[in-house]
């Protein structure tokens, strides 16, 4: 058992670092720090504007960040769902009190911000899933062939987008679902309507601004 303890205890810090390693993850804790940097005396006076210390404004920002970090966390047990709301909202406060000290300062932090959003997006759960990626034809076939069997199927279709926090905070649930009640007559598939659009709104047309659309079909 103390073995057996120590490999599983092993293999969720190798899976822990494979995570954290990611270029989406170190890039978005090294831009979080930038304003923590511009606090360091030596950094401060002798590349940027000068050492100040920690204002009043400056306390209250970092004292709303973390009110505002627990309440969206409190009830969520995905750590890239943390990871994502956190860096967010480190970034937001980092953005406010660099204006506080230098406009230009801030106009760098938030582009870099969005250089990041753009090309470093929030990779999906990558874990161990049941679920099968589809394409409109491949759902169309399908459809086809599963009304022609004689015993009553079930479908679980989830309609995702992949720069959508939403569809990528709730992947690792989805997955953990499809490993637990997936069956000969109950399979779990997915479109990325980033890929194929037309499949959303011709099946939900009054969720357009969902950005995740999940729902069954009866297969008979």
């Amino acid at each position: 058992p103390d073995r057996w303890f120590f490999f599983s205890s092993v293999f969720r810090v190798m899976s822990l670092l494979r995570l954290l390693l990611q270029p989406h993850y170190v890039l978005n804790f090294l831009l979080s720090i930038a304003w923590l940097v511009t606090k360091i005396p030596f950094v401060a006076n002798r590349f940027l504007w000068g050492w100040q210390p920690l204002s009043y404004a400056e306390r209250n920002a970092l004292i709303f960040l973390g009110c505002v970090a627990a309440v969206k966390t409190r009830r969520q047990g995905s750590l890239e769902y943390f990871l994502g709301v956190l860096f967010n909202l480190v970034h937001v406060a980092n953005a406010y009190m660099l204006y506080q000290q230098s406009g230009p300062a801030c106009g760098v932090y938030v582009l870099c911000w969005i250089v990041l959003l753009v090309f470093f997006p929030q990779p999906m759960y990558q874990g161990e899933t049941s679920v099968i990626s589809l394409s409109p034809p491949r759902l169309e076939n399908l459809l086809a062939d599963d009304k022609r069997s004689s015993t009553p199927r079930f479908l679980v279709l989830e309609l995702y987008a992949a720069w959508a926090s939403d569809c990528q905070h709730i992947a690792r649930t989805y997955d953990d679902l499809s490993l637990e009640f997936s069956t000969e007559n109950l399979r779990f598939f997915k479109i990325n309507v980033g890929l194929h659009d037309s499949v959303a709104k011709e099946s939900v047309p009054h969720r357009k601004h969902a950005s995740l659309l999940s729902f069954f079909l009866s297969l008979s």
